[in-house]
């Protein structure tokens, strides 16, 4: 049985608008070469998706940032980082924020209130 998609992905053009965008306002990784990007279109999974680019932010204002420009670009956003998924939820074909290189530890700690940053 064949599968169909609901909405058709991006296409390049769209895809250098938003890396030339990222590029400019972000000085973490922006990523969107083919190999970068098949890198991000799996988890632990069996599905695969390739995304239509990959952001790796260097800060949490760099991440926000880029969750304003794929929302001013009508994007979807998939946040990575904690390599849990075993069901296909960190892939989709919108923008893929991986936190785990530099947003990777535990800056407070409150275990009586259940809260950390």
């Amino acid at each position: 049985m064949a599968t169909t998609r609901a909405a058709k992905a991006p296409n390049s053009l769209e895809n250098s608008a938003l890396a030339a965008r990222l590029f400019r306002e972000i000085t973490g990784d922006v990523l969107f070469d083919p190999f970068s990007r098949s890198r991000y279109a799996t988890d632990a999974s069996f599905y695969q998706i390739m995304p239509a680019g990959v952001v790796v932010p260097r800060s949490m204002d760099e991440a926000l940032r880029a969750l304003a420009i794929a929302r001013d670009d009508g994007r979807i956003v998939t946040p990575r980082g904690g390599g849990t998924s075993q069901c296909g939820q960190t892939v989709n074909d919108g923008l893929v924020v991986d936190f785990s290189k530099h947003l990777n530890r535990i800056v407070s700690l409150d275990v009586e209130g259940r809260t950390w940053r």
